[in-house]
């Protein structure tokens, strides 16, 4: 009795198991198809022939999204958001180049700028160089011109010495003439 028993809790132990299993496999196509027919729901018909017949071939049709529409999607965004990034990159290589052309254009503005301040420089040295020759050879000349007036002054005083003295010598001359004419004139009416 014991092993007839243990014997049929056995079988009702297998049984119970493949019920289980069975279930679980009904389940899991269940939740499968329910899943595939989320997107494509297959409705069974009759296709007519183009002859007036019929054929027993099932009508499909197809409501919803097709197969891979979410991953041509997906693709279409990615190829879109390549094409913005690609457009962006293209801006800022633009905008690169634009940048590279500004500053290029400022240095040059820099050079010039540079160039003429060193020429600015230049003249002022040479103006300044020029200025003070300039006021050496006018130094130079009043002091020759000083020179030479000083000279006349004295060549003056020298000829005016000169007149006198001569003047001098003529005047004594002529007292000297005067008084021999004198004692002429008394020798001559004093006898």
């Amino acid at each position: 009795m014991k092993l007839l028993a243990v014997l049929v809790l056995c079988i009702v132990g297998v049984l119970a198991s493949s019920n289980s299993t069975m279930s679980a496999e009904r389940a899991s196509k269940t939740t499968s198809l329910e899943e595939s027919d989320e997107y494509i729901r297959v409705k069974r018909g009759w296709l007519k022939g183009s002859y007036g017949g019929t054929s027993t071939a099932p009508v499909v049709t197809y409501y919803g999204p097709p197969p891979g529409a979410a991953q041509a999607a997906a693709a279409a965004q990615a190829a879109q958001a390549a094409q913005y990034a690609a457009h962006a990159a293209q801006q800022a290589v633009q905008a690169a180049a634009a940048a590279a052309q500004a500053a290029q254009a400022a240095a040059s503005q820099a050079a010039g700028a540079a160039q003429a301040a060193q020429a600015a420089q230049a003249a002022t040295a040479a103006d300044i160089a020029q200025a003070a020759q300039i006021a050496q050879a006018a130094q130079s000349a009043a002091g020759q011109a000083a020179q030479a007036a000083q000279a006349v002054q004295a060549a003056q005083a020298a000829t005016a010495a000169q007149a006198a003295q001569a003047a001098t010598a003529a005047q004594a001359a002529q007292a000297a003439q005067a008084a021999s004419a004198a004692q002429s004139t008394y020798n001559s009416y004093g006898k």
